[in-house]
């Protein structure tokens, strides 16, 4: 966890920021508020850490988060491929899967929105816009 800390792409350093949060305290927190974390593995390498949380959210509601290095754009198809598997997974357990994005983080979004996320209303966070993300249990 805390190699990938010294790690993280630029956009994540600066939503952990926006958040108050040092790269070490984001996933730290992650780990600990989310009831099920994963570690994404590239060569022995920890390149990315996600989970799914119920802290503080209403019942049904799961909040999903990632955050990944430089590495994690070197295999786009392999991390849509994955982000849609867990997403149907979780929305097995979950009524709504949500959170919020940096919205100066256009390659989350657009990750995002291919794992079928729908992007919604801005909110501040901070002083920052975030925007809010979500997927429905169909």
């Amino acid at each position: 966890m805390f190699s990938l800390a010294q790690n993280l792409r630029f956009d994540d350093i600066r939503e952990a920021a926006a958040l108050n949060l040092t790269p070490e305290q984001a996933l730290l927190r992650g780990f600990v508020l989310s009831d099920e974390c994963y570690s994404v593995k590239f060569k022995d390498t920890v390149i990315g850490m996600f989970g799914i949380a119920k802290y503080n959210m209403p019942i049904g509601f799961g909040s999903v988060w990632f955050f990944g290095s430089d590495e994690c754009t070197n295999h786009p198809f392999t991390f849509v491929r994955e982000g849609i598997k867990y997403t149907k997974k979780w929305l097995q357990k979950y009524d709504i899967l949500i959170n919020a994005v940096d919205s100066r983080n256009s390659t989350h979004i657009s990750w995002l929105r291919s794992i079928g996320m729908t992007i919604s209303n801005p909110i501040i966070i901070n002083e920052f816009e975030f925007l809010q993300f979500y997927k429905v249990r169909e």
